[in-house]
């Protein structure tokens, strides 16, 4: 289904996540555009007909029109979403009443087949001269889902970056106990767990008021060949905590 077509079903919880409101509040709301739309087109225009123009009854595995038909009213439609806020604990609160002409009575069928384009529905509330609901516009719906993606993307480069920053500090555990415990073999191996037992000794006894932790870290890091983020501002980002003992000035 592409992004200009929504179930019946969808619009109700639509709006509660646009607007922050609650879902009975966000059912109210359509219930009254609705009523708005009806006496408009239904009334005013003498065109009760037009909201199948807008909404149709497809099936459960997509939003083709179905071959049987059906027609859809204003005055039922408006009372599906009545029912919402009205009685928001009835079984039965997510069907739409209809009129099979195939079976000639009338049906309830479930909201989730029937659909309507965005841009359409947005169109005709225009033309009617009411506010449009800011979701229904195909560019804002766009908006937020690329919203989505960007804060996805930016909660996966938080999580690599804490993950790297534990693990290397892990590994630094190890490399400075290594370096007290082994017995370095050449001048080489000697001269790394000496700069290493530094950083660490500086780390226990900062040597002045305004010792920068997250510098003495990377420096450390580099030293002992350990992966850690090599940018200060990461660092202090996500160890603020550690402010309270070294002065970050």
């Amino acid at each position: 289904m592409n992004d200009d077509l929504m179930r019946l079903s969808d619009l109700v919880p639509a709006y509660a996540r646009c607007y922050k409101v609650s879902t009975q509040e966000a059912a109210y709301a359509l219930h009254e555009l609705i009523e708005e739309l009806y006496v408009e087109y239904g009334v005013n225009r003498c065109h009760p007909n037009s909201v199948n123009s807008i909404f149709w009854v497809g099936t459960a595995r997509g939003a083709k029109r179905t071959l049987r038909a059906y027609v859809l009213y204003f005055q039922l439609l408006s009372k599906y979403f009545y029912d919402l806020f009205d009685s928001p604990i009835e079984s039965d609160k997510n069907l739409v009443s209809c009129y099979c002409e195939d079976d000639q009575k009338s049906k309830n069928i479930p909201a989730s087949v029937v659909y309507f384009s965005r841009a359409a529905l947005s169109q005709w509330v225009i033309d009617c001269g009411v506010e449009v609901p800011i979701f229904l516009s195909v560019d804002t719906a766009g908006r937020q889902a690329e919203g989505d993606d960007e804060r996805r993307e930016l909660q996966t480069k938080e999580l690599n970056s804490i993950s790297l920053i534990i693990n290397g500090l892990v590994s630094m555990i190890k490399e400075v106990d290594k370096a007290h415990c082994d017995q370095p073999t050449n001048y080489a191996d000697k001269r790394r767990a000496d700069k290493i037992k530094g950083h660490a000794s500086r780390l226990s006894n900062p040597p002045r008021k305004n010792f920068d932790l997250y510098i003495a870290l990377i420096s450390l890091a580099d030293d002992a060949g350990i992966d850690i983020p090599k940018d200060r501002k990461t660092l202090r980002k996500y160890m603020l905590g550690q402010s309270e003992s070294y002065s970050e000035e």
